[in-house]
């Protein structure tokens, strides 16, 4: 697998899309999947944004990340991820979410942020458009900000 990746085919396909994103990400989706193109704003290292894909596999798999590789945008390195594009019915209430994350004996600090003092965890960015309600009622959390404490 070649780690490097051509910037030109998701920078065309994000524009094609209407260029969006957040703070961290560009974001397409094509087939069903969505790829995101990381600048690692909220993670200052390759070791944070790491821990960041690996915690988020374990505690949210149903939204797991695939890591696809590096890209070289504007003399930036970003990485690449795909994420199965997955629905919701409408964004989690802020009483839904802490009783989700209370599941894992994580506990609410402010701003919808959330720490698990056994494993030294803390999960940030969990609001009504990163935690949506599934047709079953089950929480899909996508593109919370983990690190450790």
């Amino acid at each position: 697998m070649d780690i490097m990746l051509p910037s030109e085919p998701f920078t065309d396909a994000w524009h094609a899309q209407g260029g969006e994103g957040g703070a961290e990400h560009q974001v397409y989706v094509q087939l069903g999947i969505y790829y995101k193109r990381n600048n690692l704003n909220y993670y200052g290292t390759w070791l944070s944004y790491f821990h960041n894909l690996l915690l988020h596999n374990w505690l949210f798999p149903e939204t797991a990340y695939k890591f696809l590789g590096l890209m070289d945008v504007d003399d930036t390195l970003q990485a690449v991820v795909s994420q199965k594009a997955l629905r919701g019915v409408r964004g989690a209430s802020p009483d839904e979410v802490a009783a989700y994350m209370a599941l894992f004996d994580f506990t609410p600090l402010k701003n919808n942020e959330y720490i698990n003092l056994n494993f030294g965890i803390i999960v940030s960015d969990l609001h009504q458009r990163n935690v949506l309600v599934r047709d079953d009622g089950e929480l899909l959390v996508f593109d919370p900000v983990i690190y450790l404490n």
